[in-house]
């Protein structure tokens, strides 16, 4: 960053004196001068560049008219809401104050026109510099007294191009993905578990890595909605087979309570249930929903395969619909 200042100087004039319009002086000359001694109240850490001198410049001209420019390199802090990430909007602001000269003796004021300039060539993969806009501080007393403060505020709108590569097309295809196991036999244990336990876990990876890169904060982004609805849906798909398994165990729904999924009748059930369909190859699961003499066969693999099927609409629905939701509420809000 290039820091200009700009002030008049009376006992510097030179009309007469040198046969020049202006002087330059370098870094050296510059301690014998007074210069205002500016601070940034918000900076976190700072350095001046030195290599492969001091890179300070000061000019007067004849009529005692001084500027002085310096390159300085920092990090200023930023408050920010973080409620809408990775959709929010922040206004980081950079403050200029007299650090020991109150109002009395030193006033600040913005240059008239281009106080502030950004460079074309400082690309941020973050954030989008909408404007900036200059302004006085805002609450800024000292016990000392009253200090002259400036402020740039930086209006920043975040890009959220990486995270919908990184975050959430991976986040949507895992949770497409889990929906596999509908279309799979109720027995096809090892095949449904392993395809349920593996969604959750990459969802939770997922969770986990984009919560390392972001501070601790006690409140709910966005993010964090949009990762928990999709937990929310592979788990519940993976939830779905239990009740789908435990169905297909009761040769009928007559009397039927939890706490007799593993009684012996439903032991023999299933047992039956697995000679059959070894005795005929070419049968599935499927069959047991078929209508015969008109007459929709009640069975536990009935409503087994009724809820794998129903399954098969209502979770892409409700997906749908959580997305209508989520994205224009998102987009659309404005800090």
């Amino acid at each position: 960053m290039f820091l200009y200042q700009r002030w008049c100087e009376h006992r510097l004039m030179f009309r007469g004196i040198v046969n020049t319009t202006y002087l330059e002086l370098d870094a050296n000359a510059i301690k014998e001068i007074w210069v205002p001694d500016l601070y940034f109240p918000n900076e976190k850490r700072s350095n001046f560049h030195e290599v492969t001198m001091a890179n300070r410049m000061l000019r007067i001209n004849e009529e005692g008219n001084t500027l002085f420019s310096m390159r300085i390199t920092m990090t200023l802090t930023c408050k920010m809401n973080l409620r809408n990430f990775p959709f929010d909007k922040q206004v980081c602001s950079m403050q200029v104050a007299s650090f020991s000269y109150t109002n009395s003796t030193l006033l600040l004021r913005w240059f008239p026109v281009k106080a502030v300039q950004i460079s074309k060539d400082v690309v941020d993969t973050q954030f989008i510099m909408q404007k900036v806009t200059q302004s006085e501080c805002v609450n800024f007393v000292r016990q000392e007294g009253n200090h002259s403060c400036l402020q740039a505020n930086f209006h920043l709108t975040r890009s959220v191009g990486y995270y919908v590569v990184q975050m959430y097309i991976p986040t949507i295809l895992i949770v497409v993905l889990s929906w596999l196991s509908f279309w799979l036999n109720v027995d096809s244990v090892p095949g449904r578990i392993s395809l349920g336990v593996l969604t959750v876990l990459t969802t939770t990876t997922q969770i986990s890595s984009v919560n390392a890169t972001l501070p601790r904060v006690s409140y709910t982004k966005a993010i964090d909605i949009w990762m928990a609805t999709c937990l929310l849906f592979v788990f519940a798909a993976l939830l779905e087979f239990a009740v789908a398994n435990i169905l297909s165990r009761k040769e009928t729904m007559n009397g039927f309570f939890f706490q007799h999924v593993y009684s012996r009748d439903g032991k023999q059930t299933h047992t039956n249930y697995k000679s059959e369909t070894k005795s005929d190859p070419t049968s599935s699961i499927n069959k047991d929903c078929d209508v015969e003499g008109g007459i929709r066969k009640r069975t536990g693999i009935w409503y087994a395969c009724i809820l794998d099927s129903s399954s098969r609409i209502a979770f892409p629905l409700m997906f749908a619909l959580f997305n209508l939701i989520y994205w224009p509420t998102y987009l659309g809000k404005t800090d």
